[in-house]
C-alpha cells in the first residue's frame, strides 16, 4: 500500500491524463482529399443582367453542370478551382486571362466530373464578382438547385 501513497504513482497518472487529454483534444487532420481546376466555357448573352446565382444540375454519369451568369470583360476567362473535403465542396470563381473588352453580361458553364455521386455541402465564392454562397446538393441524376450568391 505504500506504492499508492508514493510520488512515483502520482507521477505515473499525471502524465497518463495528460497524454488521455493530448488525445482527445488533438486537432483532426481533415485536409482536401482533391484539387482540380475546370474552365468554364463563356459566352456573352447580350441582355439585361441576370440575378446573381449559381444553377448547378447533376446529369447521368456523376457529372455536374454549373452555369453561371456574371459581368465580365469581352476575352476574359473564368476558371473555377475545386476543393474536395471529406463531406464537403468548395468551389472558388477565379478570373483567368483579363481581356480588354468592354464589361458585357456573359453566362458561364462548365461541366465537372470529380464530384462523387453522394450527398455534399457546397461552398461556392466568387472572385469574379465577390459573392459568395453555401447550400447542400445531392449528386444524383435529375436533380438542380439554384441558390442566390450574396455579399
Amino acid at each position: 500500500m505504500a506504492f499508492f501513497d508514493s510520488t512515483i504513482f502520482y507521477l505515473i497518472i499525471m502524465v497518463v491524463a495528460f497524454m488521455s487529454l493530448g488525445m482527445i483534444c488533438s486537432p483532426k487532420n481533415h485536409g482536401a482529399t482533391s484539387t482540380k481546376i475546370v474552365p468554364m466555357n463563356v459566352a456573352p448573352t447580350g441582355g439585361e443582367p441576370h440575378p446573381d446565382t449559381v444553377r448547378i444540375t447533376a446529369l447521368k454519369g456523376g457529372d455536374i453542370s454549373i452555369e453561371r451568369h456574371f459581368t465580365i470583360r469581352e476575352g476574359d476567362t473564368v476558371n473555377l478551382v475545386i476543393t474536395k473535403f471529406d463531406t464537403h465542396v468548395k468551389i472558388v470563381e477565379k478570373k483567368g486571362v483579363v481581356g480588354a473588352g468592354a464589361d458585357t453580361e456573359h453566362l458561364g458553364m462548365a461541366l465537372v466530373s470529380c464530384i462523387g455521386q453522394r450527398w455534399y455541402s457546397y461552398r461556392y465564392e466568387s472572385e469574379v464578382t465577390g459573392k459568395w454562397c453555401a447550400f447542400e446538393f445531392t449528386n444524383v441524376a435529375g436533380n438542380n438547385k439554384e441558390v442566390e450568391m450574396r455579399l
